[in-house]
């Protein structure tokens, strides 16, 4: 548990109202180590930072004292008094989090999820290039003509064979945002993970593709339209599972480079299918009329146990206060 600034300012309201509460301060300020002759018990205290707090001086002429520390001490102090606490927390976490359940504290991870349909601030759904008949350095190219971002069911990644030798009919790539806002800028992420639930079936009439996870830079944060399909950058991998490890009836669990996520905004992620990886050649086995897809949930699917899911583990950086003097 890192006390940083953003921390107190976070939480800003609550520390006031634990100093300042008619009973509960003479705990708190003893844990926090103020004691009556640096802040007498009857004075209100206005702000308190990972160094320093404010209080009220003079009532007469409306002074402001603040009381300024050479470290962090108050955040020192937080922890230190409740490390038993903070242990417990995190130990939760870490149990749930190995369990894959869906309890956690929210201290050391966020777990997003897109918004279903379009119009909140996330969305996902499929983008495909389909009803052609065409070679594949021409269909992986091509502008996309058909979007889907209200099914409950569909297809990550999917590929159709025509009845024309070495043709191609359909395409499918699909996009995914989450919000990861509230992830400071300067935050640590140590881990992210992509989890998509499987169902029904996968195909592999035309071979045994991986399923990459990889750029989405679609034009919205919370649309889809038939162009983004040319917006998902297959070259760029951000992780990847085999077509032999995918589950059809649970969760998916895919490792992702941390640099696939966006710090204090909006997560953007794609899917494709591994033979994308060659724009020119075709690497799998052509079949007429064949198929390869992997299927699953999407968020408009009811409620979220089966929703596509982003989990990022991150730490704050150690707080240094900058303390200036007048």
């Amino acid at each position: 548990m890192v006390f940083d600034l953003q921390w107190f300012e976070q939480h800003q309201s609550k520390l006031l109202w634990l100093l300042n509460n008619p009973i509960l301060k003479y705990w708190f300020r003893w844990s926090l180590r103020i004691r009556p002759h640096d802040c007498p018990y009857n004075v209100k205290i206005n702000r308190i930072e990972p160094d320093k707090f404010w209080f009220a001086g003079n009532k007469k002429t409306r002074e402001i004292k603040v009381d300024i520390r050479t470290h962090a001490k108050f955040a020192k102090r937080l922890y230190c008094a409740f490390r038993l606490f903070w242990y417990v927390l995190h130990a939760t976490d870490f149990l749930m989090n190995r369990a894959r359940l869906e309890l956690n504290f929210g201290f050391d991870t966020l777990t997003a999820y897109p918004d279903a349909g379009s119009g909140g601030t996330t969305v996902d759904g499929v983008v495909s290039r389909d009803g052609v008949d065409e070679g594949w350095a021409t269909i992986v190219a091509g502008a996309g003509t058909t979007v889907a971002k209200t099914d409950t069911l569909g297809k990550f990644a999917g590929l159709y064979a025509s009845a024309t030798e070495n043709q191609f009919s359909a395409l499918n790539r699909s996009a995914f945002t989450f919000d990861t806002s509230s992830i400071n800028g300067n935050a640590v992420i140590s881990a992210a993970a992509l989890s998509l639930y499987g169902n029904d079936h996968k195909y592999i009439g035309l071979g045994e593709p991986s399923l990459l996870v990889t750029d989405a830079l679609i034009a919205a944060n919370n649309d889809l339209a038939a162009s983004d399909f040319g917006n998902i950058y297959v070259l760029n991998s951000y992780g990847i599972i085999a077509n032999a490890s995918w589950s059809t009836s649970a969760y998916n669990e895919i490792s992702l480079n941390t640099s696939s996520i966006t710090k204090a905004s909006i997560t953007k992620l794609g899917t494709a299918l591994s033979f994308e990886n060659d724009r020119t050649n075709y690497g799998g086995n052509w079949i007429p009329l064949g198929e390869a897809d992997f299927y699953g949930y999407f968020a408009d699917q009811a409620g979220t146990t089966n929703d596509p899911k982003l989990v990022v583990t991150y730490t704050l950086p150690t707080f240094i206060p900058k303390i200036t003097w007048y």
